[in-house]
């Protein structure tokens, strides 16, 4: 084996946690008709199947992008045709519900993260969960830097309202500094 599939597979083995962390918080809580330990699962496979796609990947071997980016943007993209796999048995069999807001969400962090879109939810994660730059954090998704911040700025507006006991007394232009 070369040195370079070396390094790679080194690289991947020790990403591992900090996805399975991310994928956790990216999926926030189980739907209703899950428990803790099938979001785990869910996760898991995840992780799962992003790692069996960078060893497969003769790409991410002659790519000069981190591995860790390229892992990161993987998950993200299972997250979200997962998503749309579920949503398009929501529309053809009407069994499943994407996301229920009639129930009574848990409040604190998790229901205000439950209750924020996907892509600013995958934003606010990677820049403080797992304290990307902005600069990664829009290769990752391949966006430009500025909507990057604009969908920070967004994610945090809505933890804000979103928290109990944060409606009162709360600035409705949250600082955001920039960090280079």
């Amino acid at each position: 084996m070369s040195l370079r599939l070396e390094t790679i597979r080194a690289d991947i083995e020790q990403a591992v946690p900090a996805l399975r962390r991310f994928a956790r918080a990216l999926l926030a809580r189980p739907e209703a008709h899950q428990t803790l330990a099938t979001l785990h699962v869910l996760a898991d496979d995840l992780v799962h199947e992003t790692v069996l796609l960078a060893i497969r990947s003769e790409r991410v071997v002659d790519s000069f992008r981190p591995i860790k980016l390229s892992l990161y943007a993987s998950l993200i993209g299972f997250h979200a045709a997962h998503l749309k796999q579920i949503g398009s048995l929501t529309h053809r069999q009407g069994a499943f519900a994407l996301e229920d807001t009639s129930q009574n969400h848990e409040h604190g962090l998790i229901g205000a993260l439950d209750h924020l879109a996907l892509e600013d939810r995958v934003v606010l994660l990677l820049i403080s969960l797992e304290q990307m730059s902005y600069d990664e954090t829009a290769e990752i998704l391949h966006i430009s830097r500025a909507l990057v911040i604009q969908r920070l700025v967004r994610a945090r507006n809505h933890l804000v309202r979103h928290m109990p006991g944060q409606q009162s007394g709360v600035s409705s232009h949250p600082h955001l500094r920039l960090v280079k």
